[in-house]
């Protein structure tokens, strides 16, 4: 069984040994971030878990394995390179965090199980739901009522940590008063995760996953977004009840987020392409060809076919200059004006 001791020792050997001096000191380049970090005052290092495994197998192990201590450790080891490099800014910042993307694996939602509780894991998928920002109690300050004393304690995202019921210094029984302004709130905000359409096997709903996004996190991404996640899978004790099974739900403590953009491709027109696109748009039926081009496996529903290739055109405006050097602006009606206007003025 690990002791504090034991377990303060291997966190400080992890900040100087493994993670600072062994890694983020040796390397050009993230010794470069740090100072990229200084110049645009940013919180976070973002470590790619690939550069990790190379420099330290058993570090990499260990991610994997205790996320928690290495990433508490490596958040350290950033306040401290940051610190001596610029003392007022780590004066100023309350939190610095160490974040690893590109994890080897990408597991997907449908086979998220207990296994993997307390592991660092990646998931992908797309946001559905995303609540405000709210705040979250990170350290929470006590103070006897009685002496004064103050009792400063760690709240986890899984539940809250109730003060101790007697003061540690005179004995006081409930004396113990929360104290807003010493404490420290940091930016919290819930997101809904669901697997991508590709990955649903037929004939199943899909499923999703919750997902915190904790302080410079927040507000990174947005419903629609197809995300990767780089987080630790938890349980959520407050669903723990007297006299209910002991089931609980789980949820994903983001370290990193990144949202998959996708390029828009240039679509280059051969003089053979643009010949068949004349002939189609000579055709009297063309608008009818769009519309079953739409869905063709899917029978029927032709006013949602219909409704699709109309949004799928616009109209664009062209400015020119008249004999008298004012400038027209005409707009060419897209195939949605056409079906208004016939709609509406011919009852079609």
């Amino acid at each position: 069984m690990t002791t504090p001791e034991t377990a303060e020792v291997s966190l400080d050997s992890l900040i100087q040994g493994g993670l600072r001096g062994g890694f983020i000191e040796s390397s050009d380049r993230y010794v470069d971030e740090i100072n990229n970090m200084i110049i645009q005052r940013k919180r976070s290092l973002v470590i790619d878990f690939h550069d990790l495994l190379i420099s330290n197998k058993d570090l990499a192990d260990m991610l994997l394995e205790r996320p928690q201590l290495v990433i508490q450790a490596g958040s350290e080891a950033v306040r401290q390179a940051i610190t001596e490099r610029d003392p007022e800014l780590a004066k100023s910042v309350r939190n610095f965090y160490m974040r690893f993307r590109r994890l080897p694996e990408s597991l997907p939602i449908r086979r998220l199980r207990s296994e993997v509780l307390g592991k660092l894991i990646m998931v992908e998928g797309i946001i559905t739901r995303q609540t405000p920002p709210k705040h979250y109690l990170r350290r929470s300050v006590f103070r006897c009522s009685q002496c004064g004393y103050e009792v400063e304690i760690p709240q986890p995202t899984t539940g809250f940590v109730q003060p101790p019921k007697r003061c540690p210094k005179c004995g006081a029984l409930n004396s113990m008063v929360f104290v807003e302004e010493r404490s420290e709130f940091i930016d919290w905000q819930k997101v809904i995760v669901q697997e991508k359409p590709e990955e649903l096997p037929p004939g199943q709903l899909p499923r999703s996953i919750e997902a915190i996004l904790l302080d410079d996190l927040v507000d990174t991404v947005k419903p629609g977004d197809r995300v990767y996640l780089v987080g630790i899978m938890n349980l959520d004790l407050a669903d723990l009840r007297k006299g209910k099974p002991p089931v609980v739900s789980s949820f994903m403590e983001v370290n990193y987020v990144e949202s998959q953009q996708r390029e828009l491709v240039e679509i280059e027109i051969t003089p053979e392409d643009e010949k068949r696109i004349l002939e189609l748009s000579k055709m009297p039926d063309v608008r009818e060809r769009i519309i079953k081009s739409i869905a063709p496996s899917i029978y029927g529903m032709e006013d949602i076919k219909e409704s699709i290739a109309a949004y799928s055109s616009a109209a664009y405006p062209r400015s020119t200059q008249t004999a008298l050097g004012l400038g027209v602006t005409y707009t060419y009606c897209s195939l949605a004006t056409q079906v208004w206007l016939r709609r509406s003025c011919l009852g079609s």
